[in-house]
């Protein structure tokens, strides 16, 4: 493989990484929102049974996939660069910086909501374990991209 094309090779491996990180951080986002809107419910004392909870996920998967999907690949991709940046200077393991890159990528997303929109758009992060569960999400995101860009050989 000539330089061209391992640099291709490259970019398309971080572009896919990349894309798919931002659909499993988006995904577990979207069913952490789901699960904390609908314990808040039960709270208030709704009866909410297991088809209803499944129909539900699905709504907010197809519901939120225009907005905030976007929004988790812009902030995956920004947080991203930082951390290819950041590996550059430091030792830190790649599952670790990159964890750490989405966990921060979403947190910043659902702090700048607030400022921004006047309005915390995710019902779901409302409150600690809300956001706590976010931010996983967003770490999950980050240990996919992890993995995923990581060279592999290549058996001919």
């Amino acid at each position: 493989m000539n330089n061209q094309e391992r640099k291709d090779s490259t970019k398309m491996r971080c572009l896919v990484s990349w894309a798919s990180a931002s659909c499993v951080g988006f995904v577990a986002a979207s069913l952490c929102h789901s699960q904390q809107v609908q314990a808040q419910l039960i709270n208030l004392g709704a009866h909410i049974d297991f088809s209803t909870r499944l129909a539900a996920m699905a709504d907010d998967l197809v519901g939120l996939s225009p907005t905030y999907l976007p929004i988790i690949a812009v902030g995956f991709a920004i947080a991203f660069c930082v951390a290819t940046f950041t590996r550059t200077k430091t030792t830190w393991p790649p599952a670790l910086l990159f964890s750490l890159a989405g966990a921060a990528a979403l947190g910043c997303i659902l702090a700048l909501m607030q400022p921004i929109m006047e309005i915390t758009l995710m019902a779901g992060a409302r409150g600690w374990l809300g956001l706590g569960l976010q931010i996983a999400a967003g770490a999950l995101g980050g240990l996919t991209y992890a993995y995923l860009v990581q060279p592999r050989p290549f058996n001919e």
